[in-house]
């Protein structure tokens, strides 16, 4: 039952997402001083690759059958982490929630699952994952 749920495709997703919630966290981050200065870049990348990396739970086959369903749910997933993540962080002392911080993590979640799409990564995915795991069970 387990396997039907997750995945090896799911690890980036999970790992980032951990990832995020570790370094919202944080009171100070290390190199904070550099990350201030970029942080809507940082903000970018990072929701960027979460898109990304939720698009992979996703095969291929349901986004060739009904793409504008999978671009939503996967972008709303994102949405909603990135306000868990801002609501996490006004719990953290030295740290607040930035409704700006928020706009860029849904506006590259936005571009993340766009270009995963466009790009037609899950072709690639679907190719690497579970065309070897039919393979081997023939």
């Amino acid at each position: 039952m387990l396997k039907k749920f997750f995945r090896f495709v799911n690890i980036p997703g999970i790992l980032l997402m951990a990832l995020l919630f570790w370094s919202s966290s944080q009171s100070n981050l290390p190199g904070g001083w550099l990350i201030g200065s970029l942080d809507k870049v940082v903000h970018f990348g990072a929701y960027f690759v979460l898109a990304v990396s939720f698009s992979f739970w996703v095969r291929g086959e349901r986004w060739r059958t009904n793409p504008h369903l999978y671009l939503l749910v996967v972008w709303t997933v994102c949405a909603a982490y990135g306000a868990f993540d801002e609501i996490h962080q006004s719990w953290v002392p030295n740290r607040h929630a930035s409704l700006g911080d928020w706009v860029a993590d849904v506006a590259e979640a936005a571009a993340g699952v766009f270009f995963y799409y466009k790009v037609g990564v899950y072709k690639f995915i679907d190719r690497l994952y579970f065309d070897r795991k039919d393979k081997a069970t023939e």
